[in-house]
């Protein structure tokens, strides 16, 4: 059996690494196949790095530390270009008492890794969380929210290739409503 059928063969089963080293091999032949390990290197010590530093010097302030009824994480929003709009919405804060807080994860799924962590779990379990990002799938939840609405479920809008505002919107504001269930 050929490199490039051994790679495929485990790409079917669900192995994401022989994914990308067949993608390269297609792609480059045997040239591929160096360019895949090198990359594989580049990636494998960003990660090593970025955990690092993570797990030993992370800036970031867990959502729990906060006091807060309803909490909206606008998720890759840019405080620069939000305070540039922020005088057209009446419901927003002038452009100087905009908050802001380092997150704990360096992306979503490292976010929701530690904010649904065991150690939170008292605030987790009484909490809803209406969420618009597919990572909810992953198994992020050491603690399961009281509620768990993941909006990317059933409110993808194909035209756009994402999820409406007016659906979270709706979604949060229908949740708010709903019988309490502690932090929303």
């Amino acid at each position: 059996m050929s490199l490039r059928h051994r790679f495929k063969r485990l790409t079917q089963l669900g192995v994401r690494w022989p994914q990308f080293m067949y993608e390269q091999v297609c792609e480059d032949g045997l040239h591929g196949l160096n360019s895949g390990f090198q990359k594989t290197g580049q990636y494998g010590f960003t990660g090593v790095s970025r955990t690092f530093v993570e797990e030993m010097y992370n800036p970031g302030t867990p959502i729990w530390e906060e006091d807060w009824d309803v909490l909206l994480i606008l998720d890759a929003c840019r405080v620069d270009l939000m305070r540039e709009v922020v005088d057209e919405y009446d419901f927003l804060p002038a452009a100087d008492d905009l908050e802001t807080r380092w997150s704990i994860g360096s992306m979503s799924l490292d976010w929701m890794h530690r904010t649904f962590a065991s150690k939170h779990e008292s605030h987790v379990s009484e909490t809803a969380y209406v969420s618009g990002n597919a990572f909810t799938k992953d198994d992020v939840f050491e603690v399961e929210p009281a509620h768990l609405d993941e909006v990317w479920r059933y409110a993808w809008d194909e035209k756009v290739n994402t999820i409406c505002p007016r659906s979270m919107t709706d979604r949060a504001i229908d949740t708010w409503r709903s019988p309490p269930l502690g932090r929303h």
